[in-house]
């Protein structure tokens, strides 16, 4: 999610081309940053921002030369470990978990009009091969998530559209979903325009 505080920002234009609030970026992590950077070179991806500080090494890509949305890889010493450092949250975010409610993402929704074509994409980029669930929905699975590219259907084009969230007290989740206006049907929850799935 993204919120720009000033005008003409790049966050800024890609959310009135998607017409509001949205998803804007997936964050996955790897295991070799130079064989991820080696292969969005084979491929003509560009990388539109290097981050290197100390032991973390990540990669923003151009979102032309993926589709779908921005799409960041990024590798850190420790990061075979979910609660392992990650310098975008900062050398202290481990206090501010809770699961209670939420115990993890499990997967990201892409819109297209060409599922499968992004799937593809996404999958030669990622050395993921894509596979599709028991309705033809094309999917990229990962260690502990999955992508799944669906059609757009509501009027905004192509972009990140929802998120899958394991949920741990889901009557908890309602009654505060509820409190604040937001209604949920069907397991989902729209909140600033991306769809958030409840699991469990």
């Amino acid at each position: 999610m993204v919120a720009p505080f000033r005008e003409n920002t790049a966050a800024g234009r890609y959310l009135d081309r998607r017409q509001g609030d949205g998803g804007y970026m997936v964050i996955l992590q790897c295991d070799d940053i130079a064989d991820r950077m080696s292969r969005c070179e084979a491929l003509g991806v560009r990388v539109i921002n290097h981050m290197q500080y100390g032991t973390y090494d990540g990669l923003q890509l151009h979102p032309r030369d993926t589709g779908g949305a921005i799409l960041e890889t990024s590798c850190t010493a420790g990061n075979g470990a979910p609660d392992g450092p990650w310098h975008p949250a900062g050398a202290e975010w481990q206090d501010a978990v809770r699961t209670d409610r939420i115990t993890a993402i499990t997967g990201a929704e892409l819109q297209s009009d060409d599922p499968a074509g992004l799937a593809a994409r996404w999958g030669e980029i990622l050395a993921v091969k894509p596979v599709t669930d028991g309705k033809g929905t094309p999917l990229l699975p990962l260690e502990n998530a999955m992508l799944r590219f669906v059609p757009a259907t509501d009027g905004r084009g192509e972009g990140l559209g929802g998120l899958d969230i394991a949920v741990a007290d889901r009557l908890a989740l309602t009654a505060v979903a509820e409190k604040r206006g937001y209604v949920i049907k069907d397991d989902i929850v729209t909140v600033c325009g991306t769809r958030f799935k409840l699991i469990g």
